[in-house]
């Protein structure tokens, strides 16, 4: 799942503490964590109700035409095989959507990282000491930046 590609550093962008995680997470030196549970429901930007609704819309479909044209026996192979997919493939595909859209929009500009960190999104941890984290909403993260990130 990290496959996405990311936003190249641009240096009139990399002023201020946005810039400076931004540089940071682009140079290793910071880890950034997304909060998938938090990113994932309503009310946060990076939540999209039909990516959340219609597969398993279609599951229901499936497994009641089945039932219909197959009665019992097509009841218990369809539950099967959709159960398979909605508790594997589709969390899978619903995390790695929610964290490629939750990712572009931290780093593309402060705005989109400031609703990110107030939806409690968002986690930053310094890479060569863990320990030293900040996390969404309750930790000021211009404050870290400006401690941790500074050269």
């Amino acid at each position: 799942m990290t496959d996405t590609k990311l936003p190249s550093a641009r240096s009139d962008e990399l002023e201020g503490p946005h810039g400076l995680v931004c540089q940071a997470y682009l140079n290793g030196q910071m880890h950034l964590g997304l909060k998938y549970l938090e990113l994932n429901k309503r009310g946060s930007p990076a939540f999209r109700w039909p990516e959340n609704i219609i597969p398993y819309a279609m599951i229901i479909a499936v497994v009641a035409q089945y039932t219909y044209d197959y009665g019992y026996i097509g009841f218990a192979a369809s539950l099967l095989i959709t159960g398979f997919l909605g508790f594997y493939f589709i969390p899978r595909f619903l995390a790695k959507r929610v964290r490629a859209r939750a990712l572009a929009m931290a780093l593309a500009d402060e705005a989109g990282w400031d609703k990110l960190w107030a939806a409690g999104g968002l986690g930053l941890r310094l890479a060569k000491d863990p320990n030293i984290a900040c996390d969404s909403p309750d930790c000021d993260w211009r404050v870290f930046a400006e401690k941790y990130l500074q050269d």
